[in-house]
């Protein structure tokens, strides 16, 4: 299936593509050389996928939050970051306070272009866990 560049697939699970939703995401507009238009086409993104994280979960304004920006292997590091800026824009907008966060390649699916954005609620006590000195292959800090 050949899919225009200004549409982008949606699948609803990762390695299950049980339905895939293409969306115009209006990119033919937003395709000005340079940052400028990677930030757009990132706010569309962006705005794609936390609408129904925001609209579906409970989160209340002045909730904070862990905000993780996984790339799915094919994504560079520079664009996740720009996804990551729409995405603290938009929880700020919300009400939402982002306390932690996590951008990267983490969960992958054979260098495939996109990413994947989780929003987790925090207390306390989540915030002390993923504080807590970490030493793994993936992930390392305060070890």
């Amino acid at each position: 299936m050949h899919i225009p560049l200004w549409l982008m697939g949606i699948p609803l699970r990762l390695h299950q593509w049980l339905m895939l939703i293409l969306r115009d995401m209006d990119i033919r507009r937003s395709r000005i050389e340079g940052i400028t238009g990677l930030t757009a086409a990132a706010s569309q993104v962006a705005e794609r996928l936390m609408t129904p994280i925001l609209e579906d979960l409970p989160f209340s304004s002045g909730d904070r939050v862990l905000a993780f920006v996984n790339g799915m292997g094919g994504t560079p590091l520079l664009e996740l970051y720009i996804v990551y800026a729409e995405v603290a824009k938009i929880a700020a907008d919300h009400g939402l306070t982002i306390e932690r966060n996590l951008i990267g390649n983490y969960i992958t699916s054979l260098e495939m272009q996109g990413c994947s954005i989780t929003l987790v609620k925090l207390d306390d006590e989540m915030v002390r866990y993923w504080d807590a000195p970490v030493n793994t292959p993936a992930l390392r800090w305060g070890a």
